[in-house]
């Protein structure tokens, strides 16, 4: 199973969807390197315009790690002084993928010691794997989701899938609730919900 579908199941039990709305505007001087100012950037969703017009993907790159774009474009078509230079762009409010795909390969180890009876392993096409029986269905993809938000955010919310609620609490640690979510497992048909505490 792809790790970027558990991502998606993720994020939505965490409350951290996709925002569609970043937007930087330029006036370009002499650097061609434009810093963007939300963090945890989709990569894939950036467009730039110079002049209104859209630049080609070719033309431009994006560091995650400096969150910068910079833009080498082609000879006689260079950034001159107060070219306007626009980024649209989609970004998360409180995690990266990478950080979210860290703990999904974290949660797994949770299957082991609790004596799940299939080994997941992320292998190096990013996907999540059984290493010693069939790879994980989608309603054992939900399950790893629904262990990995515990182990993201543990306190401060309600789990819910059927026959299944687990209530984060300074009672029950992040263990306990983990214990509880892959014991208790049975079957896992239906939507997940996530509910912020007020």
């Amino acid at each position: 199973m792809d790790i970027s579908k558990i991502i998606r199941w993720i994020r939505q039990l965490i409350n951290d969807q996709e925002k569609p709305d970043g937007y930087e505007a330029f006036e370009f001087d002499t650097d061609n390197i434009f810093s963007l100012s939300e963090d945890f950037i989709d990569e894939d969703s950036i467009t730039v315009f110079k002049n209104g017009t859209e630049i080609s993907d070719l033309y431009f790159s994006f560091d995650p790690d400096s969150n910068q774009v910079e833009i080498n474009l082609p000879t006689g078509d260079e950034l001159v002084k107060e070219d306007l230079i626009e980024i649209k762009y989609s970004y998360f409010a409180k995690y990266s993928n990478t950080e979210i795909a860290g703990y999904i390969e974290g949660s797994l180890l949770y299957f082991v010691e609790f004596r799940y009876k299939k080994i997941f392993e992320v292998n190096s096409e990013s996907k999540v794997v059984a290493i010693n029986d069939s790879n994980p269905t989608t309603e054992e993809g939900y399950m790893i989701a629904l262990v990995t938000s515990v182990h993201i955010r543990p306190d401060n919310k309600v789990t819910r899938i059927p026959d299944i609620t687990i209530s984060g609490s300074q009672n029950k640690s992040k263990k306990d609730q983990i214990a509880e979510i892959i014991t208790r497992w049975t079957s896992f048909v239906g939507s997940l919900s996530f509910l912020e505490k007020e």
